[in-house]
């Protein structure tokens, strides 16, 4: 049994069959984040079925692409506030992973980015941990479909590290953060 993921047609975002739908009107994948007019709806979470129609798809009104209620006030708002964000946030990755800076204050900087602000939808590789020593589930306890959010690894690595394990010694900390914000990423998706 596998689980769906798909990309959403609004955003482009690869997310969970349980955060995306097709709408009833124009067909197309919507995620659960792009859905307008959803002020008043009593949601689970970011599911979308608070959305959609008995058979499972995203109610017209709902819908980005077909609604015409607030359209043009969602797209000034989205255009300026969601995209001017993320762009900034791109562009502080760009010159953090070009930077001359000492390690401690990138690193102290890109604990402050958003999660998904760079996402990968791949396993990553890192040259800083040894794949014969060390693998994703097994040592750092990631299981498969999960996402794993950058900054939050080093932290567990840091408190494995704490705690003594000696096997843990063989990773360089330093190299893996530099490695890291060079890559200019801030999660992927462990999809081995």
């Amino acid at each position: 049994m596998g689980v769906d993921y798909d990309g959403c047609s609004n955003c482009g975002e690869g997310v969970y069959e349980e955060f995306i739908a097709s709408t009833e009107c124009c067909g197309e994948s919507v995620c659960s984040h792009c859905v307008i007019n959803s002020e008043n709806v009593e949601r689970d979470g970011s599911y979308i079925y608070a959305f959609t129609n008995e058979d499972g798809y995203i109610k017209k009104e709902f819908c980005p692409h077909c609604s015409e209620k607030d359209l043009n006030k969602l797209l000034s708002s989205y255009n300026e506030s969601f995209l001017s964000a993320k762009n900034k946030g791109i562009d502080l990755l760009e010159k953090l992973s070009t930077s001359e800076l000492p390690l401690e204050e990138k690193w102290n900087i890109y604990k402050n980015l958003d999660e998904s602000l760079a996402h990968d939808c791949w396993v990553v590789h890192f040259d800083s941990i040894d794949e014969d020593k060390f693998t994703f589930y097994d040592d750092f306890n990631v299981d498969k479909y999960q996402t794993v959010c950058l900054k939050d690894f080093v932290e567990s690595i840091e408190e494995i590290k704490a705690d003594d394990e000696e096997k843990y010694d063989a990773i360089d900390l330093d190299a893996l953060k530099e490695e890291i914000i060079k890559m200019k990423l801030t999660s992927f998706d462990f999809d081995w």
